[in-house]
């Protein structure tokens, strides 16, 4: 005697829950996008970038010699400076040099809301946050001023203070499905930081 098959065995129910579920999945990645890790991406590239140009500048005293360097080398020098406008975080467009603006080279790395559809800020730290940070010989923050032909150093992200608060630090902020930071201290520390 044979019996009929009226329904479907457990098995083949799981197969095709597992089925229904690993298209869904794809599905969901496939409309919801990339903006939730864009903010990440943005914000590691962004402390790559950082750190590349504190070992650059850990190379040599650019700034107590720039007088001395070449046209060339006073570009290389100032276009390891980093800026965050609301639109471009990384090296400038351009530099000063004497009274002639020089491109900075090709390979500069910048990070754009063009690109990233995200905004970049100075929210706190430096004691300008339109001029650009730069680094020591020992890897620490400064902003360079300019005294007629003199460059003078100010250290930021905290000085020659005790590190006592968290307003004694430098914050890139970098805003877009999310808002995410990155701290620089006054010893030139750089990382990910808490937003609060």
């Amino acid at each position: 005697m044979r019996r009929t098959q009226l329904g479907f065995t457990l098995v083949e129910l799981v197969v095709v829950i597992l089925l229904i579920s690993i298209v869904a999945v794809t599905a969901r990645s496939r409309y919801s996008g990339t903006g939730a890790f864009e903010t990440h991406v943005a914000r590691d590239q962004g402390i790559t970038f950082l750190r590349q140009l504190q070992v650059a500048s850990m190379q040599f005293d650019a700034f107590r010699e720039f007088s001395s360097l070449s046209t060339e080398q006073q570009r290389a020098v100032e276009c390891r400076g980093v800026f965050a406008t609301g639109d471009r975080f990384g090296s400038p467009e351009s530099v000063m040099i004497g009274a002639s603006s020089l491109d900075c080279y090709d390979n500069s790395v910048f990070l754009s809301t063009e690109e990233t559809g995200i905004t970049f800020s100075v929210t706190q730290g430096l004691s300008d946050s339109s001029a650009a940070l730069y680094f020591d010989l020992l890897g620490r923050p400064i902003q360079v001023e300019l005294s007629g032909a003199e460059r003078i150093q100010h250290r930021v992200c905290g000085g020659d203070a005790l590190l006592t608060n968290n307003s004694q630090i430098c914050r890139y902020q970098f805003s877009g499905e999310s808002t995410l930071s990155i701290c620089i201290n006054q010893e030139g520390f750089i990382d990910v930081c808490e937003n609060f």
